[in-house]
């Protein structure tokens, strides 16, 4: 054995172990020459062994103690990279996400256009191109398109104080009435205002058949409604106005200081002329106007602008050139004559004298002068210029609207039977006027919608914008064509308002109907969602406070547009010619897709906690001065809901409205099922199940029926003791200074229950959409209550009845009742339809449908009566009327809903068809 420590540098030792090897001695091994080996050889070894072991444990574990340092550093910075990259990641996708999200709400929906690109235009819709499409003012011709050239009447008289400036309707100051008379919504109208003395008659005629959209002529007439009164001088303003977009041009020609013609060109109407036609004697000279004015918005700012009052100070004329407006905010150099406005002034009439050989001195007789045409304006289209068509005024122009007229009524008769036992003349009247308002109330808009939407609010609270404004974005510029509600407050488009007009276009004009329509539809976006209120276009815009001009996405407005296409497929196969029902179609197969994805966007947006339930989104909950938190998006406003709104809500409805939209849908593929070899793309069975779910009466009452006070109703968190008050004051407030606005007051804390107390029109819903089986237990109850004095008035049904905690209580300190009282002839046409369809469904009960048809007699006698009784008191129809005395409310003339009347009035039987039977 032999120990040879060797020097390794560093205190490192390597130690030659004794070895052994064979050899030929007697064991078999021979040992190698070495010291003998002793305890402290011994000793010293152990030690030196143990030093090594140490060097070696050290020199190792420092090795790998930096290489694991090294890789725990490398692992932390790569999970750091990686949660950055994740975080990254997580953003990016939930930013492209919600970008994505946000671009749907402004995106149209992907499906095809229910109007096609040039579906408005001459070529294609030649009879619907020209036409009174400016309802917001008294008079107004347009064409369908983006960029028209606009014509106009305005008229300024004295009214004693000051001289008045008429353009836009209102019922100030000595306006009295403004109805359509006679209105066909394609060829002719002829329109009554009573403007103080002065009864202003406007009549057009188109002629048919000419390209690019046919020419057409308008007359304005003038004479006194009483003949005993004097009759002020009124200058009549006839305007046209080519606005900067259409990039078109004009040269006017003029006789001295009358404006006698006008000669242009746009690329949509091509070459045209217009021509100036003024009566020979009965005014004064003529004079006119040559300006510019930058926006339609702006025209009577304009058209003021140039007027100068006569010597008698009694009318108005112009110098030829526009002033400079620069002082009002607008500069007029050097920019291109567009407007050029024509005036006739009619001298005031003294009243008609006593003859002089009556012999009667107390018996004096007065006549009314005849109507005095002081203006008639042609518009002719190149084709016509260039042809020997004679101009269509004068006597040409009478024979015209006499033809018109003539074909208008027997139209009507044929139309709207009425039973001449039991509809007087007057009543005809008015059925014709509301037929011929709501016609001449239809619009033609283009422009973009401003929106808003919670992924828009949420953006902006995450940055740092200390704006206060509400975010919103634009929607893609779209056209509507659609009636509007009233000339006069609300001269626009209305979602669930169109679903009522189109009811009454489609029984006169089934076109009409489904161009509205379909101009509704293409307005869906990517979302399946459709803004309930249309403001497009600087006119529109104008007449409505900024704050109300943007809509939200998340706010719903009732489907009622599915009530004319219900109707429709009720008439399809006994009131329609094959040219109507081709035309029918063709339009649901392109409107299916969009129904669908409107109803899907229902079903998502607006469901409830429960399955089949629903509930209106966006009502307030921190609005302390409401006595009922609004529920705007149902269209019934104010009407009383749960006192305390929570997404564990029920609206009764609104599950209604589903329900029938269901049954819309489930129709409309049946019919296509009828009509196609393939079926299953329709997806029948699929709206057979969706529609016999929603329509389960045992659901419905599971869900909505109150059976300890026997009538169907909201569910919600609810207390009837609530009051408006106003809070208390520490100090009397000083002069001038407003008392504290009434607050809401709770009296007892709420719970959750049926909102029965508040029986109106919500809590009959399931009968007036027909929702309920002819021979449900539930239907005699529906009409005793409906029967009752407390919602039968004497003047139509009651929107809340008198027994309601809230009838007729104002909401807030400073809003009126609206829908806690008033009878509102759109749900009293819901109603009389329906008591009709029970009254003769071959299922009802005999003495059900008895109680039924008497109730529909006696009802449809009273709503005609009122609107009629206020139409001859005040020379208008009305939003709403007064349940106590049958006063008009609201709005008026409202050319909108209330012109339903005109279908209550007809005689015309529902026919039972399979499709419209309950299932």
């Amino acid at each position: 054995l032999i120990s040879c420590p060797i020097d390794m540098g560093k205190g490192k030792t390597f130690e030659d172990k004794m070895r052994y090897r064979k050899s030929n001695s007697p064991n078999g091994i021979q040992k190698d020459a070495s010291p003998a080996l002793t305890n402290k050889n011994i000793a010293q070894l152990a030690s030196e062994k143990s030093r090594i072991r140490r060097s070696h444990r050290k020199t190792h574990v420092g090795l790998f103690g930096d290489l694991g340092s090294e890789l725990c550093r490398k692992l932390i910075v790569g999970a750091f990279v990686i949660i950055v990259i994740a975080i990254l990641l997580h953003f990016g996708v939930e930013h492209s996400y919600t970008m994505r999200r946000r671009r749907q709400i402004y995106t149209p929906i992907n499906l095809p256009k229910m109007i096609g690109l040039n579906e408005n235009g001459p070529e294609t819709s030649s009879d619907l191109f020209w036409g009174t499409y400016r309802p917001s003012i008294f008079f107004g011709m347009s064409h369908r398109s983006p960029h028209s050239m606009l014509f106009g009447l305005a008229w300024v008289s004295f009214d004693g104080k000051s001289m008045q400036l008429r353009h836009h309707c209102t019922n100030e100051g000595d306006i009295k009435s403004y109805n359509w008379i006679e209105h066909d919504g394609r060829n002719y109208g002829i329109e009554q205002i009573i403007a103080g003395n002065h009864n202003i008659t406007v009549a057009f005629v188109k002629r048919p058949a000419t390209p690019s959209g046919g020419d057409w002529s308008a007359r304005i007439s003038v004479s006194s409604v009483d003949g005993s009164l004097k009759t002020p001088s009124i200058s009549i303003l006839f305007y046209a106005y080519l606005p900067d977009s259409t990039r078109g041009r004009i040269q006017s020609y003029t006789n001295g200081n009358e404006l006698k013609r006008l000669r242009g060109f746009t690329q949509e109407l091509g070459a045209f002329q217009v021509n100036f036609h003024t009566a020979k004697s009965g005014t004064l000279n003529p004079t006119h106007l040559a300006g510019h004015c930058p926006r339609e918005d702006a025209l009577v700012a304009a058209i003021s602008s140039g007027l100068m009052l006569r010597e008698d100070r009694r009318s108005v004329f112009f110098t030829g050139d526009q002033v400079n407006l620069q002082s009002r905010g607008m500069t007029m150099s050097g920019l291109p004559t567009n407007l050029w406005v024509m005036e006739v002034t009619r001298p005031s009439i003294r009243p008609a004298r006593r003859n002089s050989s009556d012999t009667n001195v107390n018996d004096a007789h007065y006549h009314t002068d005849p109507p005095l045409d002081i203006l008639e304006v042609e518009f002719v289209s190149q084709a016509s210029t260039s042809s020997d068509a004679v101009p269509l005024v004068g006597s040409r122009f009478s024979a015209a609207l006499n033809e018109h007229s003539k074909r208008f009524h027997e139209a009507f008769r044929r139309k709207f039977s009425h039973d001449s036992r039991t509809v007087s003349e007057d009543q005809m009247k008015l059925s014709r006027m509301s037929l011929s308002n709501m016609l001449g109330g239809m619009g033609y808009f283009y422009g973009t919608s401003l929106i808003n939407s919670p992924l828009l609010e949420a953006s902006t609270s995450s940055s740092k914008s200390k704006s206060t404004s509400i975010p919103s974005v634009e929607y893609w510029p779209a056209a509507l064509f659609t009636a509007t509600p009233s000339r006069s407050k609300f001269p626009r488009g209305f979602l669930w308002d169109e679903g009522f007009h189109a009811l009454l276009m489609a029984r006169w004009d089934i076109e009409l109907a489904l161009q509205s329509l379909g101009h509704w539809l293409d307005l869906l976006n990517m979302e399946g969602w459709i803004p309930r209120e249309q403001i497009l276009g600087w006119e529109a815009r104008a007449s409505v406070p900024p704050d109300f001009i943007i809509q939200s996405t998340t706010a719903a407005n009732p489907p009622a547009l599915i009530l004319a296409i219900d109707d429709i497929l009720d008439r399809l196969e006994t009131d329609m010619t094959k040219e109507e029902v081709a035309l029918f179609d063709r339009w649901a197969l392109v409107a299916f897709p969009r129904l669908r994805a409107w109803f899907v966007w229902f079903s998502t947006t607006q469901a409830g906690e429960l399955p089949t339930t629903f509930r209106w989104r966006g009502r307030p909950t921190d609005n302390p001065f409401q006595l009922n938190p609004l529920t705007l998006a149902s269209g019934l406003d104010d009407y009383p809901r749960a006192s305390h709104p929570t997404t564990s809500e029920r609206h009764l409805d609104l599950r209604c409205w589903m329900a029938a939209f269901a049954r819309t849908l489930s129709r409309l593929a049946e019919h296509f099922q009828g009509n196609s070899s393939n079926s299953s793309s329709f997806g029948v069975e699929e709206y057979r199940s969706l529609e016999a779910q929603l329509l389960d009466p045992q659901l419905l009452d599971e869900l909505h029926w109150d059976e300890a006070n026997g009538i169907y109703a909201d569910f919600g968190l609810h207390t009837d003791e609530v009051t408006l008050a106003r809070p208390p004051v520490t100090q009397a407030p000083r002069p001038g200074q407003p008392m504290p606005q009434k607050e809401r007051q709770v009296l007892k804390e709420p719970q959750e229950q049926w909102v029965s107390s508040s029986l109106g029109y919500v809590s009959f819903f399931p009968l007036f959409l027909r929702l309920l089986p002819p021979n449900s237990p539930r239907l005699p109850s529906l009409l005793q209550r409906l029967v009752h004095p407390a919602l039968l008035s004497p003047h139509g049904l009651r929107s809340l009845a008198l027994t309601s905690p809230l009838y007729n209580h104002a909401n807030t300190e400073n809003d009126p009742p609206y829908w806690r009282g008033a009878v509102w002839i759109n749900i009293n046409y819901l109603a009389v339809e329906a008591l009709k369809y029970y009254a003769q469904h071959p299922d009802t009960p005999p003495q059900v449908a008895e109680k039924a048809a008497n109730l529909r007699k006696r009802l449809t006698a009273t709503i005609v009566d009122t609107v009629l009784n206020e139409l001859n008191r005040t020379g208008s129809t009305w939003e709403r009327y007064d349940d106590q005395t049958g006063r008009g409310l609201g709005g008026h003339p409202f050319n909108g809903w209330t012109a339903l009347i005109s279908l209550v009035m007809t005689n015309k039987t529902n026919k039972m068809q399979a499709g419209n039977k309950m299932r």
